[in-house]
This record gives structure tokens, sequence and C-alpha cells, in this order.
């Protein structure tokens, strides 16, 4: 099976070789993840599906440029602002926001393993909540079991 991670260096190879400025590229990310947010503030949910779409693609291309170049990669932290303007557009669902980001948190910090696959996760768990915006908690609460499950492995692979 192929991971994200594979596909996503196969289409970095694509693009000319030089040397990228990362603190560019996390900054432009790092903003459509801040423009997502507020599209879920605002409930703009189509406006959110596509800035997330663009988040996880340029996170997933960055992560791809910092391997081919032999850099450590860079924990998606961006990762957590979507939970939090879910749990500030209803307060209903602040619980299950806090949770997701405590998950993802601490994947993000303790074990970065499968980081393509969770990362796709987040992602599709976001535009699942967007879509469907009643099953907001059972998503997070997956998602968060599945990062911390995958924290513990990372941790233990140390």
């Amino acid at each position: 099976m192929i991971s994200p991670d594979q596909l996503f260096d196969h289409a970095a190879a694509r693009f000319p070789r030089r040397r990228i400025g990362v603190l560019a590229i996390f900054g432009l990310g790092l903003s459509f993840w801040v423009l997502a947010t507020v599209a879920i503030l605002s409930w703009q949910a189509w406006i959110a599906v596509g800035l997330l779409v663009l988040c996880w693609l340029g996170y997933g291309l960055l992560e791809a440029f910092l391997r081919q170049e032999g850099r450590p990669g860079r924990p998606p932290l961006g990762m957590l602002l979507p939970a939090f303007g879910f749990a500030i557009a209803d307060p209903t669902r602040a619980l299950a926001a806090m949770f997701l980001m405590f998950g993802l948190a601490c994947w993000a910090m303790m074990g970065r393993a499968h980081q393509g696959w969770i990362v796709l996760l987040a992602t599709c768990g976001y535009l699942g909540a967007l879509l469907l915006p009643h099953y907001f908690s059972l998503f997070a609460y997956l998602i968060g079991v599945m990062a911390i499950v995958t924290a513990g492995e990372g941790a233990v692979r140390r």
C-alpha cells in the first residue's frame, strides 16, 4: 500500500531542485491553517474544505522537500487550529475538540510515527466534520485516540 509520504515524495521529485525557504513555506502553510480556522468560525464550510485540502497538500509537499534535502521535518502544529475553531464556533463541542487537540499535540511532540497517515486522517476528520457537523465529536474522539496510540508507538520506537 502506498503511503501519503510516498505520493508526496514522488510529486516533490517533479519540482526543480532548489533550496527552499522552509520558514517561508511553513509561514504560508500556517496562514492557510489560520484562514481555514476563520472559515470554520464563520460557518463557511465549503471555503474551509478548500483551505484544508490546500493545507494538507502544502504540508505534504513541505515535508517531502525537507526529506529530499535531508533536513528534519516540522511538527504540524497548525493542525490544532481547526479543532479550536470548531470549539469556538459551537461550545458544546469544546470537550471533543480539546481531546482532539491533546491527541494531536501528543503525537506531534512525542512520536510522529506514521506522519503522513495521521495528517491525512486529521484532515479527513476535519472535512467530515465540516460536511457532517453533527458528527464532529465522533470524528474528534476517534482521531484523538488514533493520534495518542500512534504517539505511544513513536515514543516506544525511540
